[in-house]
């Protein structure tokens, strides 16, 4: 059947009996598969999607991009900047909910909370009230008290606010080409296949 449908020669036979597996799928972690996509617009348009569903308040964060040097010592210009860091995974712009399936992007607590850690968030929070947290006081932690932060809890039981991070594009003697601050969760219901290939990132799998 499988050859049947690569080469497009599928018959009602065929047709008929992927329609039978048709079901609604529980997950008991809660945690959905991620789709895969080829392109950037397509993960926006179904993460958008996925996220409009989720009928409780949107929490934005834009980024804090900074451009660097070449590395020739030359100043890279704003546009330069842009295309450096259209490479990164971290969005120049990410919106998140209560209940969005999430993944990080960056180690936090090694063995732990690395890059592809997966979770759901689960509450919004200050930067005070995550501090009363001693697990996050020895952090780098952002100067706004009452900035609001995401609160995820893992597959592996951690609950834990997560703050900016600094993800930088380096130039080929090793300095700062393009920084951007951004908070390292992305959502995972899809992710682009092109992306995940060129940032090294692991790919959730069910």
């Amino acid at each position: 059947m499988l050859n049947a449908i690569r080469f497009g020669k599928t018959n009602s036979k065929i047709t008929k009996t992927f329609q039978q597996l048709s079901r609604l799928v529980l997950y008991e972690d809660g945690i959905e598969p991620t789709e895969l996509f080829p392109t950037k617009a397509e993960v926006e348009v179904t993460n958008t999607r996925r996220l409009s569903q989720l009928d409780v308040k949107s929490h934005i964060y834009h980024a804090r991009d900074t451009p660097g040097s070449d590395s020739n010592g030359g100043r890279v210009t704003i546009m330069q900047m842009e295309r450096l860091l259209d490479r990164l995974v971290a969005l120049k712009q990410l919106e998140l909910k209560v209940g969005a399936q999430v993944m990080l992007i960056k180690n936090l607590e090694q063995g732990t909370l690395v890059n592809g850690s997966l979770g759901k968030i689960v509450d919004f929070t200050t930067t005070a009230e995550c501090l009363e947290d001693p697990d996050q006081r020895s952090e780098r932690s952002p100067s706004e008290d009452d900035a609001i932060w995401p609160v995820v809890q893992f597959v592996n039981g951690r609950t834990k606010c997560i703050f900016p991070q600094e993800f930088t594009i380096e130039n080929a003697s090793g300095k700062p080409e393009a920084t951007r601050v951004q908070v390292s969760p992305v959502i995972t219901q899809s992710l682009s296949l092109l992306r995940k290939k060129r940032s090294h990132s692991f790919l959730p799998t069910h």
